[in-house]
Formats: structure tokens, C-alpha cells, sequence
């Protein structure tokens, strides 16, 4: 269906070499119906640039990526129907008065959301506004406001109104948080998600024009480099907190 890829680092960085590897992905996997970058400015804001191109042929893409340097990276690789720029993921979102992205590989089915309308045709932006509506009904009835909590009741809740045809991997970022989900019905072989950390003062890292001292979680639907790559397993929920990638948890997501 499509291609996951998302990075957060404990220093402004780039995303180039993951990026041409995840577009040859695409290309193979001929994952061409749009593509999505979103990126954390400097300001702490979401910026979001996406066309119904394929990837690995988008000069835009291509030249965005040269030159983008971010703490948070995400990118998407869109495979559907109703090719159009609405349709390309990431989804740019405000709830309880932050911004949040979104991006889904897999296919699900799932009611009208009532407050947040998508603006295209697909099921990943339903959810997606779903889940929006759900976590302002639990922030408006908690006393906390930890983000991490209250993001994970609101996915629990978001899922148990979804039927997962066949996979909801996930990524979902604010400005605090880059969340990962990996959630699968059918084909374990294809709806793949997998995490590595990256540090600047290893072989690949140097090799790859890290700086000495730099940390990255990196989560992508494919290995990607001869890296420590990890699979995130089934019903695993990862969370990083921006700029930190040693804050890397999961925890399990019962269904």
C-alpha cells in the first residue's frame, strides 16, 4: 500500500541517503501515487509539501529533501486509489492547540469522524480525524495533560471503532513526540516497520556524514542500510521525544 519513513535527532540533521533508499523502495514496489514530506521548522511549526507525483520522480521532492534540515522528518510513499495531492499523506492537523502529522500504510474501515472533516477520500485521513475528535473528548476530561497518555488512550479508543483490514502502520508526531505503530492482519512479510538509532561516531555513521555526537531513531517500512536494524513488533507503540532518541520506549497495544 505504501512507505513509511520518519527521524527524529538530538541535532538538526538531514534525511538524503534514507530518503533515496525509501523512494528506490517505492519505485520497486511501484508505490507511485503521491508523495508527502513534513518537516519541524525552526520555529516549532509543522511545514508540509506534497504532490500526486511518484516519489522517486518528483524533481520537488528531490530538491526539498537537498536542502531540508530538520530535528523531525517524516515522509510517506503513497500506493491507492483516487490519486490526488489531497489524498498524499502526511495529514497536517490542529488538536488541543498543537499541530500533529499523520501517515498510515495499510487499509481500514471506519465511521465519519463528527468535528475534524477530511479533506480527501481516504480511509488513513478518516482515522486520522477520528482520532483527532477522541483525543479532545479524553484531554477535555483529564486533569493531566501528559501528551504520551493521552495519546495512547485516544489511539486504544480510535482502534476499537476501526476495522483493520488489513494493516494501520502508523506514524503520528507533534512537536513533542514521534510516535510508531505497527499494526498488521495480513501479509507480516509486506506490512513491515522497523526502528534503528543512529549515532554519528559509528562506521555507517561517519559513512553516512554524521557529526561526532549525533543521535537519531529512525523508523521506515524497510531495512534501509547494513545497520542494527529492529522490527518493530505487532501491536507495538513506540515513542521518542523530539530531539532525544534516547527516550525511545514501546508499549503493547492490545486490540
Amino acid at each position: 500500500m505504501c512507505r513509511l519513513l520518519a527521524m527524529t535527532s538530538n541535532q538538526v540533521t538531514d534525511l538524503k541517503y534514507s530518503f533515496k533508499r525509501i523512494s528506490e523502495f517505492a519505485r520497486r514496489k511501484k508505490h507511485g501515487d503521491g508523495w508527502g514530506i513534513a518537516w519541524l521548522d525552526e520555529q516549532g511549526k509543522f511545514q508540509v509539501a506534497r504532490e500526486e507525483e511518484s516519489i522517486w520522480n518528483s524533481q520537488k521532492a528531490k530538491s526539498l529533501i537537498e536542502k531540508l534540515r530538520s530535528k523531525l522528518i517524516v515522509v510517506h510513499a503513497r500506493k491507492g486509489q483516487n490519486k490526488s495531492k489531497q489524498n498524499c499523506h502526511p495529514f497536517l492537523r490542529k488538536a488541543i492547540g498543537q499541530e500533529w502529522i499523520f501517515a498510515h500504510n495499510g487499509s481500514l474501515q471506519i465511521a465519519e469522524p463528527k468535528n475534524h472533516k477530511p479533506e480527501g477520500e481516504t480511509d488513513s485521513e478518516q482515522f486520522f480525524c477520528n482520532f483527532l475528535d477522541t483525543i479532545e473528548e479524553i484531554s477535555n476530561n483529564k486533569e493531566s495533560k501528559f501528551e504520551p497518555k493521552i495519546v495512547e488512550e485516544a489511539l486504544r479508543e480510535t482502534i476499537k471503532s476501526t476495522q483493520v483490514k488489513t494493516a494501520l502502520n502508523s506514524t503520528l508526531a507533534s512537536k513533542n513526540f514521534l510516535y510508531a505503530l505497527k499494526l498488521y492482519k495480513v501479509k507480516p512479510y509486506y506490512y513491515t516497520l522497523y526502528w534503528l538509532e543512529r549515532i554519528g561516531s559509528t562506521k555507517e555513521g561517519k559513512k553516512l556524514g554524521k557529526a561526532i555526537g549525533e543521535k537519531a531513531i529512525i523508523i521506515s517500512s524497510e531495512k534501509l542500510t547494513s545497520e542494527a536494524w529492529k522490527p518493530i513488533k505487532n501491536l507495538q507503540f513506540l515513542r521518542v521525544k523530539v530531539g532525544q532518541p534516547e527516550t525511545a520506549c514501546f508499549v503493547t497495544m492490545n486490540t
